[in-house]
């Protein structure tokens, strides 16, 4: 398929987000959307306090002053990448300094900081707000994580952050070391955005299940990883204005990759094998070309589409879809306008010549002799071309507003039985309005009982066309 870089319009503005909500340091968003909860500020007050009581409680009994090789030192627990200190007023010093109110009580690193809030949101999406300890625990955390450790001596808050990454991983998304993301992790950068191949192929399972929605999307690798046991999720790039972009180039860097390429050719090639490309079903959309910039509506008039800063046969009008024998879209591509020459050109490239020497019947909301002159030049092996048999309960429903109404209903009734096939496909020659085939005592006996309304509702639902 054809790699289309569309540009839509740009949502309203939503309402700003919670207090507690953290937007994750790997997606291109602002550094002052971090904004802590007071909640959030409180719990970490009372563990810094906490932690101060233990030292003061500790005091000349096992914190003594470092003396010679081997002697023990001072660890705060608060940060994951603090040093060692050989007094205890050293130490407190540094928990006055770095795990203070002013600097959020994680003063060492940003990352720390979205680590942290991360593991708040997590325990209260789970019921766990008394847990606590939010600040030890994120520490422990980016410890087992950030591997080769950070040397000390780093300056705090900038030299910290530059050598720590946000990586979307297997597990989930995890604090890691820069310089270990392409040999040890195997990651992939796509603007902001580091993910692993296992991220890659949960993104791709889910996207599919979704189809192809962003916000279902978010929600169900959100959902995998929560199940999954990762107390991180909130650090996933949130569907809002700015994030948005994140979610659509990883999904696009993920269906647009070689992989994903080798995996598609491997599908048509099956589908070739069961004879699904004998009957395709064409189709064109208007409704999704709307928002695109740059160009009017195919509806205005020719003056208006003049002024337009796209030219007129680069603008995209139409999204032209191709379906298989059992419903499997192999095309979906964006085109100038619903006519033959389009429609034609873009057969003739996205689908291959082995696949279209396979095309026996074609059908379209608007056959003419034009399409299927056109159709005939690039498959050979072409018969019929027809109406799409559910087109006129579309144009019904679009005649009421583009509701389901009791008629529309009782007509996509009638269509099914009318199309009903079984996996062999149309048995027999089509037919090509010629002549009129004979009907058996049978259907005469059929069509005399619904035109009496002889049989009951019942009895007519249950008999075999």
């Amino acid at each position: 398929m054809h790699n289309l870089r569309i540009t839509y319009k740009k949502p309203a503005r939503e309402t700003a987000a919670p207090a507690n909500v953290v937007a994750p340091a790997g997606a291109p968003v602002e550094d002052d959307s971090r904004t802590p909860s007071h909640k959030f500020l409180a719990a970490c007050n009372a563990e810094a306090a906490a932690f101060k009581e233990k030292l003061k409680a500790s005091k000349g009994s096992t914190w003594k002053r470092a003396r010679g090789e081997g002697a023990r030192m001072l660890q705060c627990e608060l940060g994951p990448f603090c040093p060692k200190f050989s007094r205890q007023l050293f130490l407190e010093e540094h928990i006055e300094k770095f795990h203070s109110k002013a600097k959020m009580y994680c003063g060492e690193s940003n990352k720390h900081l979205d680590v942290a809030m991360a593991l708040w949101d997590n325990d209260h999406v789970l019921g766990n707000p008394c847990v606590g300890n939010v600040l030890q625990r994120s520490s422990a955390i980016m410890r087992s994580t950030v591997l080769p450790a950070l040397p000390p001596g780093l300056k705090a808050g900038t030299q910290a952050d530059k050598r720590l990454r946000i990586v979307f991983g297997n597990a989930g998304p995890m604090a890691a070391n820069a310089e270990t993301l392409a040999a040890e992790l195997a990651t992939r950068r796509v603007g902001n955005a580091y993910y692993s191949l296992g991220f890659a192929h949960t993104l791709f399972q889910q996207a599919l299940l979704a189809k192809g929605s962003i916000k279902e999307t978010t929600r169900a690798v959100a959902g995998h990883f929560v199940n999954q046991g990762s107390e991180l999720v909130s650090l996933l790039p949130r569907d809002t204005d700015n994030i948005r972009s994140c979610w659509e180039a990883m999904l696009a860097d993920v269906f647009f990759s070689p992989a994903a390429d080798n995996l598609l050719r491997q599908l048509l090639d099956r589908c070739h094998h069961h004879s699904e490309f004998r009957s395709l079903s064409t189709d064109c959309t208007f409704r999704m070309m709307f928002s695109l910039f740059g160009q009017a509506s195919y509806r205005a008039p020719k003056v208006v589409r003049a002024d337009q800063a796209l030219d007129e046969q680069e603008a995209r009008h139409a999204l032209f879809t191709v379906r298989l024998f059992s419903g499997p879209v192999v095309c979906a591509t964006a085109i100038y306008m619903e006519n033959t020459d389009c429609m034609i050109r873009v057969l003739e490239s996205e689908l291959s010549e082995e696949h279209r020497l396979q095309v026996v019947h074609v059908s379209n909301d608007d056959p003419s002799p034009k399409l299927l002159r056109g159709l005939k030049r690039i498959m050979w092996n072409h018969e019929v071309l027809s109406m799409d048999p559910m087109h006129p309960a579309f144009t019904y429903e679009q005649a009421q507003g583009r509701k389901k109404t009791p008629g529309s209903t009782l007509l996509r009734r009638i269509l099914c039985r009318i199309v009903a096939r079984d996996s062999q496909g149309p048995s027999g020659p089509y037919y090509d309005g010629s002549s009129k085939p004979q009907a058996t005592d049978e259907e005469i006996t059929l069509l005399q009982a619904i035109e009496d309304c002889s049989m009951p509702e019942r009895e007519a639902g249950s008999r075999p066309l």
